[in-house]
């Protein structure tokens, strides 16, 4: 059989059964997996079991002959299991061909069973597991009553197989809905073990949700400080205003690192996480989007996610009593207060320090500051810099020109001095920005690709982009205000040269 990827709390359950000492008869609710799931569980059996005769198969599948072709698509005869498709399209005579073939399992529709069954060309006393997969496609000629009818007549003829099945024989069922049985289970057969979708629908994942009075941007800005994680995947829902959220992110004050995702673009998540930890942030999200996200993480295979939900109070309580979340490990806490939000931009601050990309300047600034600031005051100095620091508009009016007439000379100088060559001087246009990029010669990028993938990615040209200089561990560009803010919204966050890009405005301004 092909590789059937199923989430692994209901394969963990159907491994289970597997081990159990005695047949148990199971009705499975498994929504969009009840087709992998079945395939699973009869791949599962077929490595048990010997090759029979089709005439008398250990393991029979029965589907919609609708459902038929998508099972065969599934499926591929590996040497330790092979499957016999009897189809109600065939004639009479290619049907009698390949019953006289071994294999261990028969794939076949209930009516066509039962046609070989009365004809004596199929016998049941061998059978050890019938797996029943109730999963229908309605026809585009068929209105939804033919459509009930059609089901139920599946469900008749299941019944009447049954009958033909010894007492120890395994009966397993296996649907999209419980709804669509139709009639109480134990009429399918008397001891049923139903195993609903809350009973491993439920996240191995710890799901976090903040309750927030309202989600506007810098509401979601001040509750993202608090999230631990160097990188966030956000994912947000249709009531959520993304140009007001990439407008307030790109402006934090510490630079947040931060990706941006629809609910309706999962996909492209996906190729991005590559099978690692990552914390995902859903703001103003369903019960079906959660639930959906958790569903694909199921299969990315990743270890240790962590889940938070920016929620309003009606959207947590409908999450944390919905039937699909109910048995998640799931934490419910209100909107941080001020504090929280300043200690987690503190922490913030202590985790960029440590990958600073010009340590030498930060120590002559803490001389600088044990030189001029007595020892009894630094405490309360630190506290007002950082004040002003964390309470000043990202695009405030301080004066940058001043502060780039100060430092340019020192960068010419380190230049001159490194490289034994004259100092070039540029005067940068009015409104310029230079942008700190955390990736270098180190990892093989220099000014001709690091200028190319600003053109590519900003729609810019050449002649927009004033200065590159490529260090070892790190790089500055200066290009005007309006493509650095976009620079910081596009390219933060993407893998260059195999980093991952942190783009922020210099420090060096």
């Amino acid at each position: 059989m092909n590789t059937v990827s199923i989430p692994s709390p209901l394969k963990q359950t159907l491994d289970e059964m597997a081990q159990q000492p005695s047949p148990r008869h199971l009705c499975i609710e498994s929504a969009d997996y009840a087709l992998y799931a079945s395939l699973y569980r009869v791949s599962t059996l077929a490595k048990q079991k010997k090759r029979n005769p089709v005439s008398a198969p250990s393991v029979v599948l029965l589907v919609d002959q609708d459902i038929l072709p998508s099972v065969r698509d599934h499926y591929s005869t590996p040497n330790e299991f092979s499957a016999t498709y009897v189809s109600e399209k065939q004639s009479p005579k290619e049907n009698l061909e390949v019953l006289h073939q071994h294999s261990k399992v028969l794939i076949t529709t209930p009516s066509r069973i039962i046609d070989h069954i009365r004809r004596d060309n199929i016998r049941l006393d061998k059978c050890t597991d019938v797996i029943v997969l109730h999963s229908f496609v309605q026809r585009e000629d068929e209105d939804d009553e033919q459509f009930q009818v059609r089901g139920q007549l599946f469900l008749d003829d299941c019944r009447f197989v049954f009958t033909k099945l010894d007492a120890a024989t395994n009966i397993e069922y296996f649907c999209a809905s419980l709804d669509h049985l139709q009639r109480s289970s134990k009429e399918l057969y008397e001891d049923v073990n139903i195993v609903p979708l809350s009973s491993w629908y439920r996240s191995p994942y710890p799901v976090t949700n903040i309750i927030c009075s309202s989600q506007s941007a810098k509401d979601i800005e001040d509750i993202l400080y608090t999230i631990p994680g160097e990188l966030l995947y956000i994912v947000h829902g249709s009531a959520i205003s993304k140009h007001a959220l990439l407008s307030r992110l790109s402006k934090a004050k510490p630079a947040l690192h931060y990706r941006l995702y629809s609910c309706s673009d999962i996909n492209s998540l996906q190729e991005d996480v590559d099978n690692l930890p990552i914390t995902v942030v859903l703001l103003a999200v369903t019960v079906d989007q959660l639930t959906d996200l958790i569903r694909h993480l199921y299969h990315w295979n990743g270890t240790d996610h962590r889940i938070y939900t920016i929620l309003k109070a009606n959207e947590a309580t409908t999450i944390t009593t919905s039937k699909e979340t109910l048995l998640m490990d799931q934490e419910t806490k209100l909107s941080p207060s001020p504090e929280e939000i300043t200690a987690g931009k503190l922490q913030l601050l202590t985790s960029k320090v440590k990958i600073d990309s010009n340590p030498e300047e930060l120590e002559n600034l803490k001389k600088l500051f044990k030189k001029n600031v007595p020892f009894t005051q630094r405490g309360n100095v630190t506290a007002y810099l950082l004040r002003e620091f964390l309470n000043k508009n990202p695009r405030g009016t301080e004066k940058r020109k001043p502060q780039n007439t100060r430092k340019a000379p020192a960068e010419v100088k380190s230049d001159q001095n490194r490289d034994g060559a004259k100092p070039k001087t540029r005067v940068m246009p009015e409104g310029s920005r230079t942008l700190y990029i955390n990736i270098g010669k180190m990892r093989r990028l220099y000014s001709k690709e690091l200028s190319q993938i600003f053109q590519d990615n900003l729609s810019i040209t050449k002649d927009d982009i004033y200065s590159i200089r490529v260090h070892d561990k790190y790089s500055f560009v200066t290009l005007d205000e309006k493509h650095a803010e976009k620079a910081i919204e596009v390219l933060n966050g993407m893998e260059i040269r195999g980093r991952i890009a942190a783009v922020s405005y210099s420090n060096k301004e």
